[in-house]
């Protein structure tokens, strides 16, 4: 197999919380390793718990570039990585439980929760497994990262700050710089300050909504998740 893995490992709490939170993380346009397959560039991975604190959600969006005729690649498999845990630092985290989608046509879309739980069904409509435990939603959508970014203020403003704060810094021995006070504010300042626009508003991605109930994902006691994902295709 051929893959591409998406970022970093993300953790949330995976808590019975109304108010539990939720992890973003953004990628994308990755080049040559994608472009055959646009379909299998990753964009973003959205994972957050329902209001319930019963079931975890998830949406992972990819091909940053989609057009009305853009399809899921059919030889790929989507997966979405678990990896349960008593905290960030935990050094004995449960076994990964994957969350596998294949596309393989607009008639035919199938997710697994590694083998305890399995739906299929269609694009753009929600499928179900007979369990009542897994359901995803598979299709075109917006793209729904708000890209606040340009080179005065959001993103593109923080980085252009940060990057006239690091002239002339030198590393700590643990390789990080220190930022004082000040300087931390300005960044931050950078970040938000402008007006607010959404660079990508205009634009589609593929997009795969799943939701799974908690149960199937913290084994042994364990109450927070770390996620990440990957596309994988046969070589």
């Amino acid at each position: 197999m051929s893959w591409k893995m998406w970022a970093t490992a993300l953790s949330f709490a995976a808590v019975a919380s109304a108010g539990a939170p939720s992890a973003q993380a953004s990628d994308r346009k990755d080049g040559p390793a994608t472009t055959g397959s646009p379909a299998t560039d990753i964009v973003d991975l959205y994972a957050w718990m329902d209001a319930a604190g019963k079931n975890v959600n998830f949406v992972l969006t990819l091909n940053p570039n989609a057009t009305n005729i853009s399809v899921f690649d059919p030889n790929a498999l989507y997966v979405i990585h678990t990896s349960a845990r008593s905290g960030i630092a935990d050094t004995s985290p449960a076994a990964d439980v994957p969350i596998i989608c294949q596309i393989k046509s607009t008639a035919r879309s199938e997710c697994w929760v590694g083998r305890l739980s399995y739906a299929k069904g269609g694009l753009e409509r929600i499928n179900t497994s007979v369990d009542q435990k897994l359901s995803f939603f598979a299709g075109r959508r917006n793209d729904p990262y708000f890209g606040y970014d340009n080179t005065t203020n959001g993103l593109g403003g923080m980085m252009a700050s940060m990057k006239t704060t690091l002239t002339g810094k030198t590393r700590m021995a643990n390789g990080c710089y220190q930022f004082a006070t000040g300087e931390t504010t300005s960044a931050k300042a950078a970040l938000t300050g402008g007006t607010i626009v959404d660079n990508y508003r205009n634009q589609n991605v593929l997009a795969i909504a799943i939701t799974v109930d908690k149960s199937l994902l913290l084994a042994q006691g364990k109450t927070s998740l770390a996620v990440w994902a990957t596309t994988n295709r046969p070589m």
